[in-house]
């Protein structure tokens, strides 16, 4: 099974809050967290990216990922951060001033009135960077999942079992089929 991990995740996903609950309900194994922006994957290709366009940082799951940057390079605890802005966006209680707040929360060097319009373009920066890095792995939608090694997979929950054990054999069981059958491109029930 995988030691590793790196999870692309949107905070406007659902699949992404799951997997994040699933992940943080067990031990897994070391996860690292890649901004990939779903607005982008999905746009229309005419004009800039949408992390170039005006006012990006009005939207509130680009901020959400700039500030989730903000935490990790201030050493903040990130795992609050992206427990609470999941949360917010499930609850869709989200604005820049709730953001900001929530990452000052995590320890970012934030108030809650604001970040630096510089420092966050930057920030803006990194996730575009952890964006197109997704993108060329073969990324097309999250949560996507690469393992140790280097295999991917799209894990799509739509629910969580409420069991520990039953959590604990999931990521097991889902890391195992990421990680050692490269050759397994999608399981999909059918709705019943």
């Amino acid at each position: 099974m995988a030691t590793a991990m790196l999870v692309f995740f949107d905070y406007t996903c659902p699949y992404s809050r799951r997997l994040s609950e699933l992940l943080g309900a067990v031990e897994a194994p070391r996860v690292r967290w890649g901004p990939f922006v779903l607005a982008e994957n999905n746009r229309d290709q005419d004009g800039p990216p949408v992390w170039q366009r005006p006012g990006a940082l009005t939207r509130p799951a680009l901020l959400a990922l700039a500030l989730h940057d903000a935490v990790i390079a201030d050493r903040g605890d990130i795992d609050r951060f992206r427990r609470s802005v999941f949360t917010a966006f499930a609850q869709r209680r989200v604005g820049p001033e709730g953001l900001h707040g929530l990452a000052a929360a995590a320890g970012a060097g934030v108030d809650g009135a604001g970040v630096d319009e510089a420092a966050a373009h930057r920030k803006l920066t990194s996730v575009a960077a952890s964006h197109e890095m997704g993108r060329a792995a073969g990324v097309f939608g999250t949560p996507t999942v690469v393992t140790d090694g280097g295999h991917l997979g799209y894990l799509k929950l739509t629910d969580l079992p409420t069991a520990l054990p039953v959590r604990r054999r999931l990521v097991q069981v889902a890391l195992t089929a990421v990680n050692d059958f490269p050759e397994l491109s999608e399981i999909k029930r059918p709705a019943t």
